[in-house]
């Protein structure tokens, strides 16, 4: 850390340079010995030394996201066959490239294995799992809006369609219907005189 910033001195350049890398101000901080807070105080305390350190933490944001998508795109386009050589023999994982290596999630290797004199051999590959292919080429997709639903805007529509469409609708209104009983026979007002002449039947017969 000597290299980087001189012991017990702080310098706004260095530090700009260190955070805009990506790394941690606290880590910094930790490296002089010294607290997180005082070198925070110390930057907040210049309006210029505030502007420049503003200015590398948009630094590392970009290169945040810059390193992602290296990552993401590493991982789309990962191929298994540089993981062996032309004899078609699996490499050792210090001889992968870094862009395969880095699609790799975890390996299953033989159990240990000891030689004449005791000592443990290298474990075997037995099995290489790599990160899922497809699922980073969606993130890198979305990422470019490659896979946007294209819809046509351009619909061709006479001026009477248009006045139509923009007529509101009569809104349709729900009569509720009530069920009413009905008598058989209807009673008649007390103030309506009654016929007692009694009906005939059409079986009935009378003698005049």
């Amino acid at each position: 850390m000597s290299e980087v910033v001189p012991q017990y001195r702080l310098d706004i350049d260095c530090i700009c340079a260190y955070v805009a890398e990506g790394k941690s101000l606290a880590v910094f901080a930790r490296h002089l010995r010294m607290r997180f807070g005082t070198v925070l105080l110390w930057i907040e305390e210049q309006p210029d030394r505030k502007k420049k350190y503003d200015r590398a933490i948009t630094e590392r944001e970009r290169w945040c996201i810059e390193q992602i998508l290296a990552e993401v795109q590493q991982i789309a386009l990962a191929d298994i066959r540089t993981l062996y050589n032309e004899e078609g023999n699996l490499l050792s994982p210090h001889e992968w490239p870094d862009s395969t290596a880095k699609a790799v999630s975890g390996l299953d290797v033989t159990a240990p294995k000891y030689d004449k004199d005791g000592n443990e051999t290298t474990p075997e590959i037995k099995k290489i799992k790599l990160y899922d292919k497809l699922r980073a080429l969606e993130a890198a997709g979305r990422q470019y809006s490659l896979f946007r639903e294209k819809i046509d805007i351009h619909a061709h529509l006479t001026l009477e369609e248009l006045v139509l469409q923009s007529i509101k609708p009569i809104e349709r209104v729900e009569v509720e219907t009530v069920d009413v009983p009905v008598l058989d026979t209807i009673p008649a007002p007390n103030n309506i005189p009654v016929n007692d002449t009694p009906v005939l039947a059409e079986s009935d017969e009378v003698d005049f």
